[in-house]
This record gives C-alpha cells, sequence and structure tokens, in this order.
C-alpha cells in the first residue's frame, strides 16, 4: 500500500514466477487506486480482482505482504471467499515479509540501546554541524592517520539499518572523536570507554541483521529456500547473546528473543518445502535444526509433518502430469488409429492390445519409487564455501531427472520471502504522479508505471544478449578497421 502526494491510496500487486528456462521473473500486474478506508473487506477484493483481471485464479500458490494487521484479515477473507480456487485451499498460502519482521525486532532491540546510541549520535551530530569542526576533526584524524572524511554518517531513527551504518562509521572513527571532544568539543559528548565497548558489541551483533536483511531483499535470485536457513542462525544467536557477559547486550537479545518467537516460533510449511528443494540442504537441514532445538522426538515429528505435506504436494503435481501426457497420448493413439485403420488387421490389432495389457500388468508388479525416494536419497550438496550456488541453473540441468520436482521447484522457489523489490513500484508512482501531473487519471497512472516496469524488466533480462551483441559488433567494427588499413597500405 502507498499513499501519493493526492491523499489517495494505490496497491500494487507484483507476480513472481520462474519459466520454463528457469529464469526468475517479476512484473508488475497492477498499481490499483483502492478507496478509504483501507478495511480487510477492501484490500481481499481488490487483490482477487487483480488476479481474475490476469486469469490466475487457479496459479496462486502464495502471497507475500507486509506485517499489519489489515493484511492478516486480508488473507482469511481471501480463504474464506475463493478458498475452493486457492492451492491446498490457501491453507499455507500467506507469507510474512520477512524483512519487516527483521525490523521489527531491532526496534524493539534499539529500545534497549537507546542511550548508548544517542550519545554516539549527539557526538557525530556535533562535530558535522559546521564546517569549521569538520576541519579540526579532518586534521585531528590525519594525525591519527585514519582517512579524511567529506561528511560523516547520519543516521534516521525510522531506519536501523542507517543506525547501523553510523554507529560502525564512528566505531571506526572512535580515537579521532575521543580526542576532538577533549580538545575542542562539549565535555558533556565525551563517550567513556564502556559507551564505546557497548556500541561495539552492539553494531557487532547488528550486522547479522544487516547481512540477514540484504538476503530477505533479494528479488534477482530465488529467497525462499534460504528462509529457513537465515532465520535459524538468528534464532542460535539470539540464544548464544541471551547468555553474554554484558547485561545490555543480554537484555537486548532476550527481548528480541520474544519477539522473534511471536513471529518465527513455527515456520511456513511452504517454505521448508522450499527449503528441501535446495539440493544444498534438502530434509537433513531442517532435521538437524529441529532435532537440536526441540530434541529428538519433537523434532522428527516436525520433520515428518513437513514430509507428508511434500509427499501430499507432490502427489497433486503428479497427477497433474499424468493427466497432461494422458490427454497428449489420447491426441496421438486417435491419430495413428485413423492413419492405420486399414492397414492393421484383427490379428495384429489383438496383439498390440496384448502388449499394453503387459506393460501395465508388469507396471503393476514392479514397486514405485517415487522421485522423492530419489531426491532425498541423493547426498546433500553441502554448503558451498565461497557462497555461490546457481540453484536454478540445478534444477534446469537435473529436469529430465526429476520432472515432477522441477516443476514444483519452479513454483516454491520463486515464492519472495519479502516485499521490498516490489515496493520499488512506489518510487516510480513518486515520479509518475508528481505535484506538477497530480490530477492523472488512476487507469493511466497504473498504464505507465506497469508498462514502464515491463520495459525495464525485458532490457534487464536481456542484458546477456546486447553484451554478446555489442561484442560482435565491436568484432565487426575491428574487422572493417583492419580491411580499411589493408587498402590504404
Amino acid at each position: 500500500m502507498w499513499t501519493s502526494n493526492q491523499k489517495l491510496g494505490y496497491m500494487t500487486l507484483t507476480a513472481h514466477y520462474i519459466d520454463g528456462d528457469f529464469i526468475l521473473r517479476k512484473r508488475i500486474l497492477s498499481f490499483k487506486k483502492v478507496p478509504y478506508p483501507h478495511t480487510s473487506y477492501v484490500i481481499s477484493d481488490v487483490i482477487w480482482s487483480c488476479i481474475r483481471e490476469w486469469e490466475l485464479d487457479d496459479k496462486v500458490l502464495a502471497l507475500t505482504l507486509d506485517n499489519a494487521s489489515s493484511n492478516d484479515s486480508a488473507v482469511s477473507k481471501l480463504k474464506e471467499n475463493y478458498g475452493e480456487k486457492l492451492f491446498l485451499h490457501g491453507v499455507h498460502m500467506h507469507i510474512r515479509c520477512c524483512a519487516h519482521i527483521l525490523n521489527i525486532l531491532v526496534q524493539d532491540g534499539l529500545k534497549v540501546m537507546q542511550n548508548a546510541i544517542d550519545n554516539v549520535r549527539n557526538i557525530v551530530r556535533y562535530v558535522g554541524a559546521t564546517p569549521s569542526r569538520m576541519q579540526m576533526f579532518n586534521e585531528i584524524a590525519s594525525q591519527k592517520r585514519l582517512p579524511k572524511k567529506k561528511g560523516l554518517v547520519y543516521d534516521v531513527s525510522t531506519r536501523w539499518n542507517s543506525t547501523y551504518d553510523m554507529l560502525a562509521n564512528a566505531i571506526s572513527y572512535k580515537d579521532a572523536f575521543m580526542m576532538y571532544v577533549q580538545e575542542h568539543g562539549n565535555s558533556s559528548l565525551l563517550l567513556t570507554h564502556d559507551d564505546w565497548k557497548k556500541s561495539e558489541l552492539f553494531c557487532k551483533f547488528l550486522k547479522h541483521f544487516v547481512e540477514a536483511t540484504k538476503v530477505f531483499s533479494g528479488f534477482k535470485y530465488p529467497t525462499s529456500n534460504l528462509y529457513f536457513k537465515e532465520i535459524w542462525n538468528i534464532r542460535g544467536l539470539l540464544v548464544e547473546e541471551a547468555c553474554n557477559f554484558d547485561v545490555t547486550i543480554r537484555n537486548l537479545a532476550s527481548e528480541m528473543q520474544r519477539k522473534f518467537d511471536k513471529y518465527w516460533r513455527h515456520c511456513n510449511k511452504f517454505l521448508c518445502i522450499a527449503t528441501v528443494l535446495d539440493p544444498r540442504l534438502k530434509l537433513g537441514y531442517i532435521s538437524f535444526s529441529y532435532m537440536k532445538e526441540f530434541g529428538e522426538i519433537v523434532g522428527e515429528e516436525m520433520v515428518n509433518e513437513i514430509l507428508v505435506l511434500f509427499n501430499d504436494i507432490y502427489d497433486i503435481y503428479e497427477k497433474d502430469a499424468q493427466l497432461a501426457n494422458l490427454s497428449n497420448v489420447v491426441c496421438v493413439d486417435s491419430l495413428e488409429s485413423s492413419c492405420s485403420k486399414e492397414v492393421v488387421g484383427s490379428k495384429r490389432k489383438h496383439d498390440m492390445d496384448y502388449m499394453v495389457w503387459l506393460s501395465k500388468q508388469q507396471a503393476v508388479k514392479r514397486p514405485k519409487r517415487s522421485e522423492i525416494d530419489i531426491y532425498l536419497a541423493e547426498q546433500s550438496l553441502g554448503l558451498m564455501s565461497d557462497g555461490y550456488f546457481n540453484l536454478l541453473g540445478w534444477w534446469k540441468n537435473n529436469a529430465n531427472i526429476y520432472p515432477i520436482l522441477a516443476r514444483m521447484a519452479r513454483d516454491f522457489l520463486a515464492i519472495p520471502i519479502s516485499t521490498v523489490s516490489s515496493e520499488s513500484a512506489f518510487s516510480t508512482g513518486g515520479r509518475v504522479i508528481d505535484p506538477h501531473r497530480s490530477r492523472l487519471n488512476p487507469d493511466t497512472i497504473e498504464a505507465l508505471i506497469c508498462t514502464q516496469d515491463w520495459l525495464h524488466q525485458n532490457f534487464n533480462l536481456d542484458e546477456d544478449v546486447l553484451s554478446s551483441l555489442a561484442e560482435e559488433l565491436d568484432q565487426d567494427s575491428l574487422e572493417k578497421s583492419n580491411e580499411s588499413k589493408e587498402r590504404m597500405h
């Protein structure tokens, strides 16, 4: 949801999907004006009208939304009114934006460290307030053999990642700040060694959340498979820091852990399926994490629930694949029978019918081993040391071995775990609806924003093609240049 300078509410709906070439795509489908008040009824109706407009009624797997109570109610209304059209009746479809939940966690933690943060913020703002102070600060930095700064990093109170940047930057110039206050500044701004130590501990603690937010906010690679791993790392960090020797950090971790358990005590099972579809993790990573945290008995029960759901979903995809194959076989059989009706005699037809019957009998007697059994029996690839792994490339290369699982991977790995990438539409909206064009019709606004997004995405996706074309043009220009030189000689 977004409010324009016209004080009108707009909603953007973005589709994330993986195509047949295993390329992750993202398209803005709609940018609708939403009438006030923005109740759950209104939001659910607008979402569903957009889905129906694109004829995606039976293609919605999951819906990623900001962590707002109105969105929770809207999802409930969608399930209640359109559950029969949703996959598994929409039981697991609601994905809460992980970046927003992480923001809530950290904001609660900042309250515990507020005094230490305020002290660092005050000294940074004091030094950067005038050019003369910055000049004196830079002279001290040179004495301490630190690089001079064109300006200091300031934070925005509503953006915790900017607070992290301010702290990290200030800590790197700690000696220069301390010397500046002692020689030129107000003594009330002087931070003790304990203040700096707490700031360093907090900055180190906060770095894990910065890295997790970057992972959650990605949109050029699958993120659903990384959800379980990242939140479990955060969970382990909070448990570890809850026993920290520093009382402030201990209280901070405990406060954040309570909020963590509120949102992530139980992981979304669709995102657990996406984790299983990562050949580096599979079911082993989930089993290890659950049994380590909850014990072997409870952990095994939780893993079995995921495995049951995984098999149920696989059965649905398998039936769809069989129906698709059956329709193709019927078409081929009818064509062949019409072409060969005059050629094949009754005796020949009887023999053919026998061969079909025999193959069915052998298929029934032969023990069936599904793709899941084969996939899970294969050894996990393990976590790469450099962190890079082309997940979609792996599934593309193994689609012939696991055709049904590959189709599942295309759906479940396309689920975004954050709305951050989709919120870029609001930046575009701010440029389209500026003070000089504030009376545009909502349909025109939607057309401008959606068209711009689709054209931009096409250019981005064709970067490799364009670069190869540029290389060909450069090579062609070089050859022509050499030919002209030869003629001149």
